[in-house]
């Protein structure tokens, strides 16, 4: 508030303003101080691998076979209030990761939580949590997130079927993945 009323105070020029112009102004600033913090928070604690990968860079190739629309409606961050999943397939290299971390800021934007995690990492913690009784913890905090992005998700076999990603809560709100699978 206090830098909102030293730039009035250095632009105002002839401009008067009535004290509630004045409240409503510091008021608005103030806001906008605190959305931008809440934001910058939520992208620095999604720990996105391409931390420049944004919607609004997307190539729509048609040799890329991402279609426009489909990637609007992606962009609405409709899918994660309506808890859907997405996965995406295709070759190595073709922009899967970049593709993930694009939505999920997208989502983080619109003021939901979101995560990266490599599979293979995920899955080591996980079990290491395990081992040190932290498991039940580690699964609320996964639970708590509404994207998760898991990274390089390969199609060799996993054991992930026996890893249960959610606690059996009925509180537990169902959390989005966005895989990258190498086909």
């Amino acid at each position: 508030m206090l830098k909102a009323m030293r730039q009035w105070q250095e632009s105002r020029g002839s401009e008067q303003l009535s004290p509630d112009e004045l409240v409503g102004l510091l008021a608005d600033a103030e806001w906008v101080y605190r959305e931008n913090g809440k934001l910058s928070a939520r992208l620095r604690n999604a720990k996105f691998k391409f931390k420049d990968a944004c919607i609004e860079n997307i190539i729509h190739r048609a040799e890329r076979g991402l279609a426009k629309t489909t990637i609007n409606q992606l962009a609405s961050s409709r899918w994660v209030s309506t808890h859907k999943t997405i996965i995406l397939t295709g070759p190595t290299g073709c922009g899967k990761s970049w593709l993930a971390c694009a939505l999920a800021q997208k989502a983080c934007r619109d003021g939901y939580t979101a995560l990266f995690k490599r599979a293979n990492l995920l899955l080591q913690e996980l079990a290491q949590c395990r081992v040190d009784g932290t498991y039940t913890l580690a699964l609320r905090r996964l639970a708590r997130l509404d994207v998760l992005i898991i990274d390089d998700f390969r199609h060799r076999r996993c054991h992930v079927c026996r890893l249960h990603l959610r606690p059996h809560r009925p509180w537990s709100p169902p959390h989005k993945i966005a895989g990258t699978i190498n086909s």
